[in-house]
């Protein structure tokens, strides 16, 4: 019982340090890393995708992948598996992400930093209340 402990602890820490950046500017590129973690794991295999209202584009090209598909008026649903192959496992770190392009940084970030936008300007009563 205290490997399978010890085993997901391994995992959850591995996984904590997978993460991605995406470059300023067009088209969307974005290097994927593997934090701190390169000297602990035999290989990293990663399958991103980037995907937009109508389709899900695969990368183009070697880290860093580039979705020259994707505009930037494109609310950006951005996942990836990291496949982490250590000596004695193998494991499979997920994550997505919702992205849109902020135009005063020329980048993509992510969706919630920017609220919940509901269009909902203020509001107002006019007349008294009963």
């Amino acid at each position: 019982m205290v490997s399978l402990g010890l085993q997901t602890q391994a995992q959850s820490n591995l996984c904590d340090s997978i993460s991605y950046t995406v470059y300023q500017g067009l088209p969307m590129m974005v290097y994927m890393e593997a934090n701190g973690i390169s000297n602990m794991v035999d290989s990293i295999e990663w399958n991103t995708t980037a995907c937009n209202t109508l389709t899900c584009y695969t990368p183009q090209g070697n880290n860093p992948y580039s979705f020259t598909l994707i505009n930037m008026t494109d609310t950006v649903k951005f996942c990836y598996d990291a496949y982490v192959y250590t000596q004695n496992q193998a494991i499979v770190c997920s994550h997505c992400d919702s992205l849109i392009f902020d135009y005063t940084d020329s980048t993509y970030v992510l969706f919630s930093m920017h609220g919940n936008p509901t269009n909902i300007e203020e509001l107002s009563t006019t007349g008294e209340v009963g």
